[in-house]
């Protein structure tokens, strides 16, 4: 079964309008429109420069922080939520995916070499990142035994009074498993200020490259911008790089 994705359109600025459409294995493609919706779609040039590809992983860190902020009040409105108080699954799930985006944030990988350091986080709130990379690590994403997952296998013996003979013994074995649902995330005061810190930080760095960014694309474009005009990219679409 196919689920198509419905078209979506977005107004970055004043001047632009963005569509992204869906191919049908999900992968999106976007087209810009100068003023208006009904406009056709403009040339896109894809800048790829050193200081293009940190705009990129700062967004995408972005991106990361806004998720984990959003994962915090969908835990809280579940906790608050008399329907879902007891649906521990759930919050087991929201949990997890807000430790593992958090991990992320501080984890190179491949395609996105930015990421953050520990060195940026005010000495009141690294305890809690800590505490966080802690759980991401122990609990989620090395799945070994921690303060946050355990798993023990015990054999139970039953009163001397219950047999006569050794062999009549009926003893048990049994699997002693935790794993916590850790919701006491929820009340950590601090939680959303550090989220909040990271959120500003991110957004400077961007503000920052983007300002280079600009200043490079004019000194490069200066005398020469309407030669892009000239250039017959495929599917609208062509790369510049630096």
């Amino acid at each position: 079964m196919t689920i198509k994705i419905p078209d979506k359109w977005s107004q970055p600025n004043e001047l632009w309008h963005q569509k992204t459409f869906y191919t049908e294995a999900g992968r999106p493609n976007y087209t810009y429109h100068f003023k208006s919706q009904a406009e056709h779609p403009s040339k896109v040039f894809e800048i790829e420069t050193v200081l293009t590809k940190q705009i990129c992983g700062y967004e995408l860190l972005k991106k990361d922080l806004r998720d984990i902020a959003d994962f915090y009040v969908e835990l809280k409105q579940a906790l608050e939520d008399e329907s879902l108080r007891t649906r521990t699954n759930l919050q087991k799930a929201i949990v997890r995916s807000l430790v593992v985006t958090y991990g992320k944030c501080f984890a190179a990988a491949e395609g996105r070499k930015t990421k953050l350091n520990s060195e940026i986080i005010p000495n009141e709130l690294i305890e809690l990142h800590k505490y966080l990379i802690d759980m991401r690590n122990g609990y989620v994403a090395h799945a070994g035994e921690s303060t946050h997952e355990s798993c023990k296998y015990v054999l139970v013996i039953p009163p001397s009074s219950s047999f006569k003979y050794a062999e009549d013994i009926q003893y048990g074995t049994f699997v002693e498993m935790h794993q916590a649902v850790n919701i006491e995330i929820i009340f950590k005061d601090d939680f959303q200020g550090l989220i909040k810190n990271l959120l500003d930080y991110v957004s400077s760095k961007i503000i920052s490259l983007e300002k280079k960014v600009f200043d490079e694309l004019n000194n490069k474009l200066k005398n020469n911008f309407l030669s892009l005009y000239e250039i017959e990219p495929e599917k609208n679409r062509s790369v510049l790089r630096g």
